[in-house]
């Protein structure tokens, strides 16, 4: 009884240093893992306690920070979608702003006036539009048409010719330009929209300071 009770002892104690030697060399491999350098001799002591190689210790550091690496990953997702969340707000708005501001440029608009200039032009895909110059009441209104609207309405524009645009105002690219949708030559129509805008500019005169 004795003489087991001996050998128990050892054994118990041999697996106690065994349990220290690993903990110590889990603790070496985490601080390794965290970029902390410990003292040469001391890595060498828990190596050899442990039974471990060098080779050993750069697998196992290698090996906790790919994990470290993930778990950080792993964190920092909920602030990546809180951050994708506001950027795809602030996308959001500024498409709607750029919508907003497309819209402005685009305003619908009719003018009524005579035919000064006309130059067709050929696109290069062969399609053919049109650069018109309108005179009305105030002056002259450059319109822009387009290969379909032309190809509707390209017999309308005819040199001293009064016509009814129905249009959209673009802004965008220096003076303001009618871009021509519909053309009107029924006389009355024509007639009726010019005395309308004349009457209209005269009352803002006659208001105006």
């Amino acid at each position: 009884m004795r003489t087991r009770t001996f050998f128990d002892k050892i054994i118990g104690r041999q697996r106690q240093r065994e349990r220290t030697a690993l903990t110590g060399y889990q603790q070496l491999v985490e601080a390794v893992a965290h970029q902390t350098e410990p003292e040469v001799e001391e890595v060498e002591r828990l190596l050899a306690d442990s039974g471990k190689t060098v080779e050993d210790l750069q697998s196992d550091c290698e090996r906790l920070a790919r994990r470290l690496g993930y778990k950080a990953a792993l964190d920092r997702l909920p602030a990546l979608h809180k951050e994708r969340a506001q950027l795809d707000a602030q996308i959001a708005a500024a498409d709607r702003a750029l919508e907003e501001a497309e819209a402005a440029h685009e305003e619908k608009v009719r003018v009524a006036g005579l035919v000064t200039r006309m130059r067709p032009h050929q696109t290069k895909t062969g399609k053919m539009m049109g650069f018109v110059t309108l005179e009305d009441v105030q002056g002259n209104i450059e319109l822009v048409v387009f290969p379909r609207t032309w190809e509707q309405y390209a017999e309308a524009f005819e040199i001293d010719r009064v016509l009814l645009i129905d249009g959209k105002v673009d802004a965008q690219s220096g003076d303001p330009k009618v871009l021509v949708d519909t053309v009107s030559t029924e006389l009355k129509r024509v007639v009726k929209e010019i005395c309308a805008y004349a009457a209209a500019s005269t009352r803002d005169r006659a208001t105006s300071p």
